[in-house]
């Protein structure tokens, strides 16, 4: 596998750098314990693709009765993520740091909020790991418009940039960026599923990104 000149590699939160599947089902649970919000769980797989602020429109579609306003479901469910995502561990750490130590820029976008990311960081074991920028996608703002917005700050061009995810959407805005795309076999996505959008590399795991950059 050739290795590219990458300066500036941007990573998707959920899924890519943590397995958060369990954790989120934690929350939606509980939610629908405590506030009878409920949830469509043949749906949740597109569900990681979007959005924090698109799967809290879609669940207030289903529950048009509950007597949240979109903001103060939104505004529940990040506390219900505060709560458990300080125990969340971040996988491949040591592969992190070494490349902070290569010289490489880290960042992240998601689709997750950027609060509750940055508490997840406050865990003991995620200490060390030094992100440039955490960006939260929105429905006004997607992923490749913070992708961009990374790039800028750090001026860093797209020919040395990369993106690494592990949904079909997260190809398809790395792409739209203009960067070079990273998929990771991580999520719900197979590589047989990731081929028809052409990532420039598809991984079993994070930790092979040792191998292309």
């Amino acid at each position: 596998m050739n290795k590219i000149n990458i300066q500036l590699v941007i990573f998707d939160f959920d899924l890519t750098l943590v397995d958060t599947r369990y954790t989120f089902t934690k929350i939606l649970n509980e939610m629908r314990a405590n506030h009878n919000i409920q949830f469509n769980e043949e749906e949740e797989k597109d569900a990681w693709g979007m959005s924090g602020r698109e799967n809290i429109e879609r669940m207030l579609a289903l529950n048009p009765d509950a007597g949240f306003t979109a903001d103060e479901l939104e505004e529940l469910k990040i506390n219900y993520s505060l709560k458990h995502f300080r125990e969340l561990k971040i996988s491949h750490k040591k592969l992190l740091i070494d490349l902070s130590k290569k010289g490489k820029k880290l960042c992240i976008v998601t689709g997750n909020s950027p609060t509750v990311v940055a508490e997840t960081l406050k865990n003991e074991h995620n200490q060390g790991i030094n992100f440039e920028l955490i960006l939260g996608s929105t429905l006004q703002t997607p992923k490749s418009d913070q992708i961009k917005e990374c790039m800028e700050k750090l001026k860093i061009s797209r020919e040395n940039t990369l993106y690494v995810g592990d949904h079909i959407n997260d190809i398809i805005e790395s792409k739209k960026a203009g960067v070079y795309s990273c998929a990771v076999c991580t999520g719900f996505h197979t590589k047989k599923e990731f081929e028809p959008y052409y990532p420039d590399f598809i991984l079993d795991s994070v930790s092979e990104l040792q191998n292309i950059i």
